[in-house]
């Protein structure tokens, strides 16, 4: 999608406690984006100056089509789900599960972390092998 493009806005997925999850199938290419804050929408930063960076990516789910952004430990979740599913990637439809599973132990005087696992399920493709 070129940045010409008008960009659809699609709600966002929310894990509000553990057990939460969403399911969906991939709807376009993931998009690489800065963190912003919330309010503000000024991009935020790491201490070297450069944006932290999240994935969105927009999933059509039983419910309707929602954009799910990708950091930190849901990064880190969908990471080793497309791993384990041998993709190199995740691709338009391509089926992601990604579920918050409990509180982690918090820092001090911290929040507690959320935690996540998440599957992937690559698209169906052509298993006809190389085209040699």
């Amino acid at each position: 999608m070129s940045q010409l493009a008008p960009r659809p806005k699609f709600p966002v997925v929310k894990f509000p406690e553990p057990g939460a999850s969403v399911t969906g199938t991939v709807a376009f290419p993931p998009e690489d984006l800065p963190v912003t804050e919330f309010g503000t929408r000024t991009p935020v930063l790491w201490p070297d100056g450069t944006p932290k960076m999240q994935t969105k990516v927009v999933l059509n789910t039983d419910e309707g089509t929602f954009a799910l952004y990708a950091r930190d430990r849901i990064l880190t979740a969908i990471r080793k789900a497309v791993g384990d599913s041998g993709a190199p990637d995740v691709e338009v439809g391509g089926q992601i599960t990604v579920e918050f599973t409990e509180y982690g132990k918090p820092k001090a005087g911290a929040q507690p972390p959320k935690l996540y696992e998440a599957k992937y399920i690559p698209p169906a493709g052509d298993d006809d092998g190389p085209p040699f």
